[in-house]
């Protein structure tokens, strides 16, 4: 008799500089090993777990360990993770980066995710067109793949997208998800990525050039209700900047 697989959960692993996918990663579920499919992309596939929700630890060379958990049925599949490289990796060496360090009322900001926006909209995307709530694709003022698995936060909204694909005929980028409110023309959406600090509060920003500017920057730093805002040039191999974090006024 076959037998059926069922699928539980899938994930799309993805280097966060150069946006392609990443192989060898390692899988902890609850835990605990557990057999799962590599595919050459980048996608890993669970099949056949116990129908609960699971927590899923994710080891790569060269990356900062992730943890995600999903319900039982994940609604969007598969779930995307964009990868953090290791201080001590070769290429956060040779290009230009952010070297940050989070505080909190003077205390390092220890082993948490802060979100980091850039503001200015030399760097972001402008929607072309109006695209309604529940919308599965969007047409911005760009094109060409080399802006897919970025993370974008409307500045108007706050609606949150992720470009997985891209039709080059259409000009249209396809979304992780479906969008949850309507976006307005000319709305401007904004590079987001989330940093896991260290021990000491510091995590590293790689400068991609595709979203941050060569001339005056405005970056936004969000953790939970505290936040700050850096007026930055770009930035060369050894800027370091201390963010001091605080409560909103």
């Amino acid at each position: 008799m076959r037998t059926i697989a069922r699928l539980s959960a899938a994930f799309q692993l993805v280097d966060g500089y150069s946006k392609e996918g990443v192989k060898g990663a390692s899988f902890l579920v609850d835990g605990a090993s557990v057999p799962f499919v590599a595919k050459p992309d980048g996608t890993y596939v669970f099949s056949n777990l116990p129908i609960l929700s699971h927590t899923y630890q994710m080891t790569v060379p060269g990356y900062l360990p992730v943890q995600r958990s999903l319900p039982a049925r994940p609604e969007f599949c598969p779930e995307v993770v964009i990868l953090q490289h290791s201080p001590e990796e070769p290429l956060l060496q040779r290009i230009a980066c952010f070297h940050l360090r989070f505080l909190v009322e003077e205390e390092p900001v220890q082993r948490e995710t802060v979100e980091v926006m850039l503001g200015n909209p030399a760097g972001g995307l402008r929607l072309l067109e109006k695209a309604p709530r529940g919308a599965w694709q969007v047409k911005v003022a760009a094109k060409g793949k080399g802006l897919l698995f970025q993370h974008y936060r409307g500045k108007k909204t706050g609606e949150e997208v992720l470009f997985t694909g891209y039709d080059e005929e259409e000009g249209l980028f396809q979304l992780w998800k479906p969008l949850e409110q309507e976006l307005d023309k000319g709305e401007l959406l904004c590079p987001l990525w989330r940093l896991q600090t260290d021990g000491d509060g510091k995590a590293i920003l790689p400068a991609i050039g595709a979203f941050l500017p060569k001339e005056d920057g405005e970056l936004h730093f969000e953790l939970g209700s505290k936040k700050a805002t850096l007026q930055t040039a770009a930035p060369s191999p050894s800027l370091s900047c201390t963010i001091p974090l605080k409560e909103e006024q």
